[in-house]
C-alpha cells in the first residue's frame, strides 16, 4: 500500500514538474512573439513619425521571427484547450504586423501624411493591445493549469505521506501487540 502511494505520488509530481516546464516553455514563447511585434511596432512608428530609415531598427527582420514565434506557441499547445485564443492573437498579431507594414510602405513611397493619418488613428494601438490580450489570455491559462497540476501533487503526496504514517503506527501497533504478547507468553513458561 505504501509502495502504491508514493508511486502514485511520484507520478503526480512528475506530472506537475513535466507541466511547470511546459508553461515556462510556453510563457517564454508567448513573450518572445510579444517582443517580436513590439520591436517591429517601435520600428514602423519611429520611422513613420520622423521619416528617418534608421527609426527602422529591428523592423525590417522582424516579421520572420514574429511568424515562428507564433509557429512555436502552435506547437507548444496542439494538445490543449486553446484554440479560440491561440487563433485570435494568431489573427490580432498578423492584423497588428499587416498595419505596421502598411504604414511604413505608406511612408517609403512618399506618402507619409497618409501614414501619419493611420498612426493617429490608433488602429495599430488597438490591435497590439488585442494582441496582447490574446497573449495574456494564453499565459493565464497555462498558469491555471500548472496550478492545478501542483495542487494534484500537494495532494497526492499529503496521501501518501498520510497513508505511510498510518501503515507505520499500524506497524508499530503491530509489533506492541506481539511484544506482549510474546512477553505474556514468558512469564507463563517461567511459571511452569
Amino acid at each position: 500500500a505504501v509502495v502504491g502511494l508514493s508511486v502514485a505520488a511520484v507520478r503526480a509530481y512528475a506530472r506537475a514538474t513535466a507541466q511547470a516546464d511546459h508553461t515556462l516553455a510556453v510563457r517564454s514563447e508567448v513573450r518572445a512573439w510579444i517582443e517580436a511585434l513590439l520591436d517591429a511596432e517601435t520600428g514602423a512608428r519611429g520611422y513613420v513619425a520622423s521619416n528617418d530609415p534608421p527609426f527602422l531598427g529591428p523592423y525590417p527582420d522582424t516579421a520572420t521571427p514574429e511568424r515562428e514565434h507564433a509557429a512555436r506557441v502552435r506547437a507548444l499547445l496542439r494538445d490543449e484547450a486553446l484554440g479560440a485564443e491561440l487563433e485570435a492573437a494568431d489573427r490580432d498579431g498578423r492584423a497588428a504586423l499587416a498595419h505596421l507594414s502598411e504604414m511604413v510602405e505608406l511612408t517609403r513611397t512618399g506618402h507619409r501624411a497618409d501614414a501619419m493619418t493611420l498612426l493617429a488613428a490608433g488602429t495599430g494601438k488597438r490591435r497590439m493591445d488585442a494582441f496582447r490580450r490574446d497573449a495574456e489570455e494564453i499565459r493565464s491559462y497555462e498558469a491555471s493549469v500548472l496550478a492545478s497540476n501542483q495542487a494534484n501533487a500537494r495532494a497526492w503526496a499529503r496521501t501518501a505521506g498520510g497513508g505511510s504514517l498510518a501503515l507505520t503506527l499500524l506497524a508499530c501497533l503491530l509489533l506492541g501487540g506481539a511484544w506482549r504478547r510474546e512477553q505474556a507468553h514468558r512469564a507463563r513458561v517461567m511459571v511452569l
